[in-house]
């Protein structure tokens, strides 16, 4: 079968039917319709951009004017009559060399594979566009050479710029004015990223599933549809309910309680009505077959380990399609370990050689592919008594090696936006451990426990005074923007964020918290979009906020993760003569205690935790400047921002 489906296929016929107007248009010289008189004959007189039919000529033997029942081109580019007709014939030429080259492109793709791909259909329809502009203003150019001595004598005196005279547009005109129709219309029809191709390429570009773009047209919304039907959804089980596909990757050191985590978890969400697929780690499935890693060479080590990641991408791959094709309930996939970790066991150089030969972007693999990144600390820090390589026999860490395994991990996820530590510390017993895990999952899902989570991490939040640059430890940093948008009520907040990461990527995601008055709580949800939705999320700002920019540190000490956010200019008029620094971690200690592992590198002036007038929905706003919306009444209970 063919890379275009169904719609993907009436793309392309609607292409090349597109192509045959424009071609036709410019090839025949029935742009105009006039006739001319000489020596007593009357013909029609046919004019185009730069050709021409029955057209005077000098009698060489009588040295009179006779007319050319002929057609033909103008002598030379000069000899066009007029210079808006030789320009209207360049855009003219323009528009349908790209016009027949999309065809070109096209009409194989219908029976062939990868000659049109997700990402050059987005090229090929701002080409397809730019086509029917070249054509456009070809028809607009030529009217306006009317006024020159051959239209004169072919429609009359009163022929000039925009004014046939006598003559009527021919159809060649006419087709080229289809063509300026019907190539937007084909550029609507597949809407790029969702059903242009078959359907064993469901997976977008970015990795993860995307909402279905759309304006809201509940009332007077300006709030986005996926974003209101969302909403709705977390409030009224009768309404109707976009649903979502969440990629979560549960990593860690050896005997770090993953197995079980994923068991847990399959059974809480499969409770919930989720439907659970999870993701088999790889490497055990290779070492299982009897594969000894200690008995490979430099060589065939790094081949493994290439081959252990491209088999790791296939089998997701297949599982994130599947997960695709249920459209009637929320799904949730657990992967056994994810694309970054065979990176913890081996160098820097193998491993930008691995990614160069099997052309991924490491960006991608940590930022786009999956939502959710939890590391189980390994038991052999902070837990030894419950370290056991029982349960693994592809393991064989002692506790030291373990611990060493375990850091390395931890850092090769560093830079996921929503990477989540869960470790040892207050776990009585290893179900504390695992409830932890699940909790993490709920928050980032919106999904309510209803109290059935005991163990739960909040996000605690210092100002941050200044950095002693020589002592800090190794980090990532991303420069990011916040844009606050329009909701329709007050309790809905809605933002959107762009997360760059300098000769790396970007990402975007679009936060909305909903306030539940009977609890008086935020409950916040997160879901990544592509840059089409981001720009046009973009213009549904809200005017009485700035956009917020800043420059996030992301980096450990210990066990404890943390982000250090640095405000940058433009700053808004409540951060002006401030050097806004903030430090953010999530911990299950509460507000006002200890943690054992501050940052000394910095200078923490105060523990602001719930003072609103730090979050950045206070920040942004601009004083003297109405919101053209009731503001947010969850701003006092809100979730740290």
């Amino acid at each position: 079968m063919g890379g275009l489906s169904s719609v993907g296929v009436l793309w392309a016929i609607l292409s090349s039917l597109a192509s045959f107007f424009i071609i036709g248009g410019v090839l025949t010289p029935e742009w105009l319709i006039g006739q001319i008189s000489a020596k007593d004959i009357t013909l029609r007189a046919y004019f185009g951009s730069y050709k021409r039919c029955n057209y005077p000529v000098i009698d060489k033997n009588s040295n009179t004017i006779a007319l050319a029942a002929a057609c033909g081109r103008y002598e030379s580019f000069a000899a066009i009559p007029s210079q808006y007709w030789q320009l209207s014939t360049l855009s003219s030429a323009l528009g349908a060399s790209l016009s027949l080259l999309l065809s070109l492109l096209l009409i194989p793709s219908i029976c062939f594979n990868d000659i049109v791909n997700k990402s050059t259909a987005s090229v090929l329809g701002f080409f397809q566009i730019l086509a029917a502009v070249f054509i456009a203003i070809s028809l607009v150019l030529y009217p306006l050479g009317w006024n020159n001595a051959e239209v004169k004598d072919a429609c009359g005196e009163y022929a000039g710029q925009f004014n046939l005279g006598h003559c009527q547009l021919g159809r060649s005109f006419k087709k080229s004015l289809q063509n300026v129709i019907l190539d937007p219309v084909a550029v609507q029809v597949p809407q790029f990223n969702k059903t242009l191709f078959d359907r064993n390429s469901s997976k977008n570009d970015e990795g993860y599933s995307s909402p279905v773009l759309g304006e809201s047209n509940v009332g007077s919304s300006s709030i986005p549809k996926e974003v209101y039907i969302h909403t709705q959804e977390m409030g009224d089980n009768t309404s109707p309910k976009k649903f979502q596909v969440y990629k979560v990757v549960l990593t860690g050191g050896p005997c770090g309680g993953k197995t079980t985590g994923m068991d847990r978890l399959f059974s809480f969400f499969e409770n919930m009505g989720w439907k659970v697929f999870t993701v088999p780690e790889t490497a055990t499935i290779l070492l299982g077959s009897k594969v000894k890693f200690s008995e490979l060479n430099e060589n065939q080590a790094f081949v493994f380990q290439k081959d252990l990641l491209k088999t790791m991408l296939q089998i997701e791959d297949t599982i994130f399609n599947q997960a695709h094709l249920v459209k009637n309930r929320n799904v949730l996939v657990l992967c056994d370990r994810g694309a970054m970790d065979p990176s913890a066991y081996m160098s820097k150089k193998e491993w930008d050689k691995v990614l160069a030969d099997l052309e991924i972007a490491e960006f991608d693999l940590i930022n786009n592919r999956y939502n959710q990144v939890i590391h189980m600390v390994t038991a052999a820090d902070g837990a030894p008594q419950y370290y056991s390589v029982a349960n693994n026999t592809s393991r064989s860490e002692g506790l030291i090696e373990a611990r060493t395994q375990d850091e390395k991990t931890r850092r090769v996820w560093l830079g996921h936006p929503y990477y989540d530590i869960v470790d040892n510390t207050e776990c009585s017993k290893f179900e504390d451990k695992v409830l932890k895990a699940i909790q993490v999952v709920c928050d980032r899902t919106g999904v309510d426990s209803h109290d059935r989570l005991s163990k739960n991490s909040r996000k605690r939040k210092w100002l941050v005074g200044s950095i002693n640059e020589s002592d800090f430890v190794k980090y990532e940093e991303y420069v990011i923007r916040h844009d606050y948008l329009l909701a329709d009520t007050p309790t809905i907040q809605v933002r959107i964020r762009s997360r760059t990461q300098i000769n790396r990527g970007n990402s975007y995601s679009l936060t909305t918290r909903v306030f539940h008055g009977d609890t008086k709580e935020c409950i916040e949800t997160r879901m990544p979009i592509n840059f089409r939705e981001y720009t046009r999320y973009l213009g549904m700002a809200d005017k009485s906020r700035a956009a917020l920019y800043k420059k996030r540190r992301i980096f450990m000490v210990g066990n404890q993760y943390f982000n250090l956010d640095i405000y940058t200019e433009p700053l808004p008029p409540a951060a002006e003569k401030k050097h806004l620094m903030f430090l953010e971690t999530y911990t299950t200690q509460p507000k006002g205690s200890n943690l054992p592992a501050l940052p000394k590198f910095l200078q923490i002036i105060k523990e602001v935790t719930g003072d609103s007038s730090y979050s950045m929905y206070s920040l942004a706003k601009l004083p003297g400047v109405q919101c053209e919306r009731d503001e947010f009444i969850g701003a006092s209970s809100y979730k740290d921002d």
